[in-house]
Order: C-alpha cells, then structure tokens, then sequence
C-alpha cells in the first residue's frame, strides 16, 4: 500500500496533514526532521510518496531531494 511521508517541523500541522489524508484513505508517516525523513526513505516502497516543506528546522527538501538522488530513492516529491 503507498504510503505519505510527511515531513513538516510543525506538530500541529503535521497531524492536520496526516488526519486529512487518513480521512480520504492514505496511509501517511509523520516526520520532523530531515534526519529521520533519511532514515524511513531508506525503508520505503517505490510507490510511496514525499510531501515536504521547503523550509524545516534542519535545513531545507531541496537538501533532501539531492539526497534521494544521490541514494536513488526517486519517489515522487511535493514541497
């Protein structure tokens, strides 16, 4: 099944997401961290799927999107 992981730094609109899209039938996985965001794309399927913030406590997606690229973790991402 695909799943969404979430990476926003914000708990509360984190939640907000992952509520919104359990409402329509999405699994979705909160992440807050850059670091931890690494860690569960080295687990994901290949039809999982990326929704980030630009701008996060750690750093920004743009860091992460290169790191997909460089670990060929090509999934779709949205930010």
């Amino acid at each position: 099944m695909t799943k969404i992981i979430i990476l926003e730094d914000n708990p509360t609109y984190n939640t907000f997401i992952s509520k919104f899209l359990a409402k329509a039938g999405f699994k979705s996985i909160q992440v807050h961290r850059l670091f931890t965001a690494k860690k569960h794309l080295l687990e994901a399927g290949d039809d999982d799927i990326v929704l980030a913030a630009l701008r996060l406590s750690d750093g920004e997606s743009t860091e992460l999107l290169r790191w997909m690229k460089d670990n060929d973790r090509l999934l779709p991402l949205s930010s």
